[in-house]
């Protein structure tokens, strides 16, 4: 295999004479690669990789004759990740040329230049490693990091990343700051048996108190050196950080680049492309308020020597467009055979369409030029006809299963139903003709990839060229093998059986050729799309579901009542697969309704709350997971009855379902369901029946290796609980002889632990602080804290502000660690350490003063028990963590200006739920603090939850998320109650198994108290017809925040209007009394995180229904799918107009005092729209006469935005969108933006119209922005958008679109007109171009057709 060049890559010149130390995570990566190359990128003169399975570390190099001289070394054990060293040393060829090879304190290998015996080597030798003086560059995968670097010199050193290090013997022991704090020069864990290094990570606040040199101070505080610091300097070394890649690369250089710049001011002195550099990282770290000032403004992109190319082409007259021309164009240009790769392979879709594939490939070969590998939808779609003319089976399979799944990603569908013909028709290509075998495997490959792709509401698979391809397959069946006609018949029918344009085309087909009982299906179809069906729908839409037919979860949520249940006593959905069942069933559950029947029934709930566990996805679930589970609650309720001194039923049934659970896969936990029983027992007198406990679990680990069991978390630490805890000495010595107590398990005896639930064993710790003793502290005992008590768990408050070792008084744990935010992490570890050597408690519950707990759902899970370290897992990739979360909240200097600068990819528990820490864990948090590898995280963390993981994966031990269900609810804002955000749930309510629900600050903890009684899940919610119900983070999921008793009136209003909005304060007022004087009876708004009052304004309207969503922008199609779940769900079949707030629909000029009126559902009621799906909308751009920022639209958006372009719109662009149906017109006025700033754009961009007003039906489909539709009748009259998009807060709108990059292809539009604006260009009237509104000679004409 020939590598691939690293696309980003350090610079890293081999010293003379140094190190490098690295830290390589196989948590993050089982096989991670580093590859040392040399300057060209051609060779690599050493490349190590790591197999974690294997335990194997590869050394090897490439060069132009391939692979060479491999050794194979065992990888050490160690607990946490592995420290890599290498040791650069002159060489028997010169200085640098030799190398040591270090790991985990082990030298595994010395390499140089000069061949080596080896047995089976030629000549008895194998070749060594040369040109390693020639390594320049260093390609790291995410699971590993620079930890240091060194050269020949020795004593302090301050390196580009700004850390102050020291190299070799006698080190200073610390740095003082021009402030007087000091900084600890910690040892880097790896570097001890190479050189020796220590380090410190320099704040960027040295340069607020008038910098000067560092001082170095031993031990005893005595001078030992001196460090200058400089400007000038700092300003050489960003420079270098930028331009060598390690600012892209390496997160510890960004951040310390992004910090330092930003407090030593010195953007100013950088150069473009430093400054470009940095503007990257601060928006790949998400760092807005660090990116340079220069910056905010996008860099104009550079000229597209391709598009151009294709601009020119796509000019030519109709008749002139031919391969013939572009071959001329071809030779006439200059371009690189990559350039032409693209430029050929985007030409793909025109010469299916118009011209011959296979000759448009050969000019490629004829070029030489380098077609994009098939790793994307659309380059892997655009290439289909390529790769069949090679013949090439495997690439062909490659391309189709890179098509799966699109993501919204473009698919050439012309080139699929070109292959799809050649197949079928047995075309002969360059190299002859495919066997009749290999065409039906292609032909079936390439069904089976439209079945998947159908389901996606964004694909392109109802193109009329694809569909008629499949068709003509159809019709001409009898050219294939007979064995698979029934699976092209039936893969056709399940992807197309509910789309209307198939059937329409069906009836085109001779009736010999058309499948057998085709029309029974094309009947039911029409019957469901006409309502023809009647109280039959449910039956034909059960026959569609038992086919697999896509598309019907959409027809039976649209087109069946309640949601998709007409008789949810009878639902009648036993056919289908018990996830579809159960997904039903929650949605009709958490369907939002004025009035909740009381109680759901019993069976159908029972199915909602097995689908919020199928729902949540993401959550890992354990094999045995339903039995540990049923187990644990019976042993609960068992252990409660035990302490109210009450008879026990079952008790020798519960005895054989935790004998059952005496296995690997349930972690054992049966043995600790039988240890804690058989505790329970003995206290309350019954040692017979606790002996036969204990003798059940040994003869369940008789057949068992004791070298399995004896290590299992759950079993350790129960057999220690019951040594500490059982009354009674015989019992304690026989279940000794079972399984010896662990001595490192033991701590102290307390009171409050013999008392405590056996099984449990757990202290639960609610991290407050002393404001909050006498507010927040009883409100949580109030909600919840009786159920705890009920449980037999305790509980203990910890606050900081404590002298002297921490104590325990009236249930409140003083602590000696600060007591405010910023302190948290400080805080934890204080807990942390008094639980492991003041109690017992097998394990501590850390739990937030903002959080309700469902105390039977967690401690009935025996999931919790299995593991150490336990709670819903956060799995940050490099960018991912919010590293100035803490500054807001912060006190201190270090707190309101240093950025977190923790380690990325990181795998940690959510602080903002619960989490739980075995003793195993709070033994290796001690042990972990007390390294320096330990001591350096904490010197550079804020987030508390991750310092705690970061501390215990050093320590070998690991997250587990095994059934962590919960809810995330945040602060939205005042009057309203916290909305769920990234970890979109419910609150826990009956039968849910939902264990924790974070509410933040403003949260209703009664409420969420009565929730948990309430077997209704809350808040209600809805989801879009076409994807799954899904929880948790980025699902699309719509929960309901204003009242319910609104419903009715959006659902029954003739017409509404539905709208995506986040942040629209400036048009809001406008936007809806524009609505309300068309005769818009209801608005139904999705808000996505507006903190601008936007969100408040909306509640407070009577007639508008509000929902809310956290899902980012641009994982939602643009907000289409949010729409269609609003249209779903409550508008089927009524009219609706979906409008941003920004565009205002009309059809008349406006008058006298310039304003647009009219009637609305009137207008929709007439003859030009009668018998009309849907309308199409010209959008047409507004602006102001003068600047943008004198457009405040205190009079009215088209009182003060009165100007458009004369030709607002552009006829240009040949396409016909995603299904071939519709023309194109684009805006004239962006384009002509672009090409102000010498940008032309691509002529299909900034298209125009919308078909947005419409009588929705789920057989319906709408592209991106609802600019293309498939699936309805459009009227022959179209209407018009007022577009007010350029106004005073366009400015401030387009920064922050930029900043969160949520917008089409990462907010490109806006970060253009930024760079416009930029240039002073706050203007867009131009006087030979603009004319007030009325003036418009399109507008005249539109008003005409009245």
């Amino acid at each position: 295999m020939i590598p691939t060049p690293p696309s980003h890559s350090l610079t890293f010149r081999a010293p003379r004479r140094g190190s490098l130390v690295l830290e390589v995570d196989l948590r993050l990566d089982p096989n991670p690669m580093i590859g040392f190359w040399d300057e060209s990128l051609s060779r690599m003169p050493l490349h190590i990789e790591f197999r974690r399975d294997a335990r194997l570390m590869i050394i090897n190099r490439y060069s132009l004759r391939g692979w060479s001289r491999e050794l194979i070394r065992d990888l050490p054990h160690t607990v946490g990740p592995h420290r890599l060293g290498l040791q650069f040393k002159a060489g028997p060829t010169g200085p640098g040329t030799a190398l040591d090879i270090w790991l985990d304190g082990h030298r595994l290998a010395s390499l140089n230049a000069l061949p080596h015996p080896a047995r089976r080597g030629r000549y008895g030798l194998r070749r060594g490693f040369p040109n390693l003086d020639q390594i320049s560059r260093i390609a790291l995968p995410q699971a590993v990091r620079v930890m240091a670097q060194t050269g020949p010199e020795r004593g302090a050193r301050l390196t580009d990343r700004m850390e102050v290090t020291w190299t070799g013997p006698n080190p200073a022991h610390a740095v003082i700051l021009p402030n007087d704090e000091m900084l600890t020069l910690e040892p880097v864990a790896g570097s001890e048996d190479i050189v020796g290094i220590v380090c410190a990570v320099l704040p960027g606040r040295v340069w607020h108190d008038h910098p000067q040199d560092l001082r170095l101070v031993n031990r005893d505080g005595s001078p030992h050196g001196h460090l200058p610091l400089s400007r000038p300097e700092l300003t050489a070394r960003l420079e270098r950080l930028c331009r060598d890649g390690w600012v892209h690369l390496d997160a510890l250089a960004a951040l310390q680049a992004l910090e330092h710049a930003r407090a030593a001011d010195v953007h100013d002195a950088l150069s473009p492309d430093c400054l470009t550099a940095l503007g990257q990282a601060a928006q790949a770290y998400r760092l807005g308020a660090f990116r340079p000032r220069q910056m905010m403004a996008r860099p104009v992109p550079r000229k597209d020597p391709v598009a151009e190319l294709r601009t020119r082409f796509d000019a030519l007259p109709d008749g002139e467009r031919n391969l013939a021309s572009l071959a001329k164009l071809l030779q006439d240009a200059s371009l690189s055979q990559t350039q032409m790769g693209h430029l050929l392979l985007g030409l793909s879709e025109w010469a299916c369409t118009n011209a011959d594939p296979v000759a448009l490939f050969a000019l490629a070969e004829q070029h030489e030029a380098v077609i994009p590998a098939p790793d994307t939808p659309y380059a892997a779609s655009a290439g289909l006809p390529r790769l069949w003319a090679l013949q090439d089976y495997d690439w062909l399979n490659h391309a189709l299963t890179k098509m799966v799944p699109a993501q919204d990603k473009w698919i050439v569908t012309p080139a699929l139903a070109w292959t799809i013909r050649a197949l079928v028709e047995d075309r002969a290509g360059p190299r002859g003709h495919l066997s009749l075998w290999g065409r039906e495997a292609l032909l079936t490959a390439h069904l089976r990839m439209i079945r998947t792709l159908v389901a996606d509401s964004g694909t392109q698979m109802r193109c009329p060229q694809l569909l008629d391809a499949v068709l003509d397959m159809i019709a001409k069946r009898d050219r294939l093998p007979d064995d698979i006609e029934p699976t092209l018949i039936r893969l056709v029918l399940e992807s197309y059986g509910l789309v209307p344009e198939f059937w329409d085309r069906v009836r085109l087909l001779p009736a010999h050729l058309v499948p057998a009982a085709w029309p029974d299906w094309a009947r039911m179809a029409r019957e469901l799309w006409t309502g023809a069906a009647g109280p039959n729908a449910a039956q034909i839409i059960a026959k569609f579901e038992q086919a697999y037919i896509v598309g019907t979860e959409a027809h039976r949520l649209s087109l069946l009542p309640e949601p998709g249940l007409p008789d949810p006593n009878s639902p009648a959905i036993g056919h289908l697969p018990a996830p579809q069942q159960q997904e039903i069933a929650l949605r009709w559950l958490a369907f939002p309704r004025d009035n909740r029947p009381d109680p759901p029934p019993p069976d159908l709930h029972r199915l909602a709350c097995e689908g919020v566990r199928v729902a949540s996805s993401h959550t890992p679930r354990p094999a045995m997971g339903h039995a540990m589970r049923r187990l644990g609650t019976a042993a609960m309720a068992a252990l409660r009855q035990l302490r109210a001194d009450q008879p026990v039923k079952d008790l020798d049934s519960l005895r054989q379902q935790a004998a059952t659970l005496l296995t690997p896969e349930a972690g054992y936990c049966g043995g600790a369901v039988l240890l804690a029983m058989a505790e329970a027992l003995a206290h309350a007198g019954n040692t017979k029946t606790a002996r036969h406990m204990l003798t059940t679990l040994a003869e369940g680990l008789a057949s068992r290796d004791r070298a399995d069991y004896s290590t299992t978390t759950a079993l350790r630490h129960a057999s220690a609980r019951f040594a500490a805890c059982c009354p009674d000495s015989d019992l304690r010595a026989f279940a000794a002889g079972i399984l010896p107590p662990d001595p490192t398990l033991s701590g102290p005896a307390t009171v409050l632990r013999a008392q405590a639930n056996p099984l449990a064993d757990t202290l639960v710790v609610l991290i407050s602080c002393r404001p909050y003793l006498d507010n927040r502290v009883p409100k949580i005992r109030a909600a919840w804290g009786d159920l705890l008590e009920q449980a037999g768990v305790p509980m203990v408050v910890a606050v900081g502000g404590g002298t002297g070792p921490a104590k325990l008084v009236k249930g409140i744990v003083e602590l000696p660690a600060p007591d405010d935010y910023e302190g948290l992490p400080q805080k934890i570890l204080a807990i942390a350490d008094w639980a492991r050597t003041e109690t017992g408690f097998s394990r501590i519950l850390k739990i937030d003063d903002d959080c309700f707990l469902d105390p039977e759902a967690f401690f009935a899970d025996l999931s919790a028990l299995c593991v150490p370290y336990y709670g819903r897992p956060l799995r940050r990739t490099r960018g991912e963590m919010d590293r100035a979360w803490h500054m807001g909240k912060a006190s201190s200097a270090r707190g309101r200006n240093d950025l977190d600068k923790s380690p990325e990819p990181s795998v940690y528990a959510d602080g903002s739920a619960a989490y739980l820490l075995g003793r195993d864990a709070l033994r290796a948090l001690n042990a972990a603090r007390a390294t320096p590898e330990g001591r350096a995280l904490e010197a550079v963390s804020f987030m508390e939850d991750k310092l705690i993981g970061d501390l215990l994966a050093l320590r070998g031990i690991h997250l587990s998320g095994e059934n962590y269900d919960m809810a995330i609810f945040r602060h939205s804002a005042p009057g309203l109650p916290p909305l769920s955000n990234y970890e979109n749930s419910f609150l826990p309510f009956a039968g849910s198994g939902l264990k924790v629900a974070h509410l933040d600050s403003g949260g209703d903890l009664q409420a969420a108290r009565r929730a948990l009684a309430n077997p209704w899940p809350q808040p209600m919610k809805i989801w879009p017809p076409t994807v799954p119900v899904r929880l948790g983070w980025a699902r699309n999921t719509l929960d309901l925040v204003s009242p319910s008793d609104r419903l009715a009136q959006a659902r029954g209003a003739e017409l509404a209007v539905i709208a995506v909005m986040r942040n629209e304060g400036f048009m809001l007022t406008h936007f809806l009394n524009h609505y309300r004087g068309l005769g818009v009876g209801a608005f139904l708004v999705a808000d996505n995180g507006s903190d601008d009052g936007t969100l408040e304004m909306l509640v407070s309207q009577p007639d508008v229904t509000v929902f809310s969503t956290d899902t980012p922008y641009n994982e939602s199609r643009y907000g289409v799918l949010w729409q269609e779940a609003l249209l779903a769900n409550f508008r089927q079949g009524r009219w609706s107009l979906v409008a941003d707030a920004d565009e205002f629909l009309f059809w008349s000029l406006p008058d006298p005092q310039r304003r647009v009126t009219g009637d609305l559902p009137g207008l929709l009621r007439g003859p030009a729209h009668h018998g009309a799906d849907m309308v199409r909308l010209s959008m047409l751009d507004l602006y102001p006469p003068g600047p943008l920022s004198e457009a405040r639209f205190a009079l009215g958006p088209f009182t003060e935005a009165t100007h458009i372009d004369r030709a607002p719109l552009r006829f240009d662009y040949a396409g016909r969108g995603p299904w071939g149906n519709c023309d194109s017109v684009t805006s004239n006025l962006r384009h002509r933006l672009m090409e102000a700033m010498g940008q032309p754009a691509a002529r299909n961009l900034f298209v125009a119209q919308k078909y947005a007003l419409m009588r929705y039906q789920p057989w319906m489909q709408f592209s991106a922005g609802l600019h293309y539709a498939v699936g309805g009748k459009v009227a022959d009259r179209a209407l018009a958008f007022a577009h007010f998009k350029y106004n005073s807060e366009f400015h401030a709108k387009a920064q922050a679109e930029v900043a969160r990059g949520q917008h089409f292809n990462n907010a490109e539009e806006y970060g253009k007109y930024l760079a416009l604006l930029s240039e002073g260009r706050d203007t867009l009237f131009a006087p030979d171009v603009s004319v007030p509104l009325a003036e418009s000679p399109f507008l005249r004409d539109m008003v005409a057709l009245r």
